[in-house]
């Protein structure tokens, strides 16, 4: 997350995407990202998160516990009643948290940064006022710097391999539109479709991560009756 987080911060883009697996620190780098430009360039942020539930139980805890911990933004926080669930001063500006089944908390604020997180997880059509990225980023048109950054673990689907004769690297294949079920995928191809490599603990070389390289290890039933792993374990590897 560390490269996606850092375009986002920089800039240049005005729209950054993300496609990573579960647990991937996707919430952790956008409330880095959050914090950063609350300390460094304060701007109207919008964060939307994909339930209410969501974003009331989890990610406004973590929020607050970010702003509580920093030392330069602590004290930059007002607090009392102008302080929300929803919405939070810091640094003179403000920062809204709206979910996916609120077109009007989507609609409510300009932003500067704009940040959605579990995109395939949110409504093709909120309330017939349209999707939920065209109505975030119509949120920044006053802002010549604005900049949208969507991250998701991606829905079910079938996307091929396309091999790199320059570099050797197995990158995926652009595929139709059309046949594509997850909304992130998608807007991952309409970019630059960086791909994230590993270099090789043997032969030091960049790879692709494939499932095709991973190694399960055998089990085998003890006397006990217990299920229990052979001496070769778990391990990732590349053909150099």
């Amino acid at each position: 997350m560390i490269p996606w987080s850092a375009a986002v911060h920089r800039g240049g883009y005005r729209r950054v995407v993300a496609v990573t697996s579960a647990q991937s620190g996707k919430t952790d780098s956008m409330l880095d990202i959050i914090g950063a430009r609350l300390d460094q360039r304060p701007a109207p942020i919008l964060y939307v998160g994909p339930t209410k539930e969501f974003l009331t139980d989890q990610f406004e805890p973590r929020l607050m516990a970010l702003l509580d911990e920093a030392d330069t933004l602590a004290n930059k926080v007002i607090r009392g009643r102008r302080m929300k669930k929803t919405l939070k001063h810091v640094a003179g500006v403000r920062v809204r948290l709206a979910h996916a089944g609120s077109s009007t908390a989507l609609k409510s604020d300009p932003a500067a940064l704009a940040l959605i997180d579990e995109y395939d997880e949110m409504m093709a059509n909120v309330k017939g006022q349209g999707d939920v990225l065209g109505l975030v980023e119509a949120r920044g048109e006053t802002y010549a710097d604005f900049v949208t950054a969507i991250t998701s673990t991606p829905a079910r689907g079938l996307v091929e391999i396309e091999p790199d004769d320059t570099s050797g690297l197995e990158f995926w294949a652009r595929s139709a539109p059309d046949d594509l079920e997850s909304p992130i995928w998608k807007l991952w191809q309409e970019g630059t479709r960086h791909h994230w490599a590993w270099p090789c603990k043997h032969c030091t070389e960049f790879f692709i991560p494939r499932f095709k390289q991973l190694r399960w290890a055998s089990w085998r039933r003890c006397r006990w009756n217990y299920w229990l792993p052979c001496k070769v374990n778990l391990t990732t590897r590349a053909s150099s």
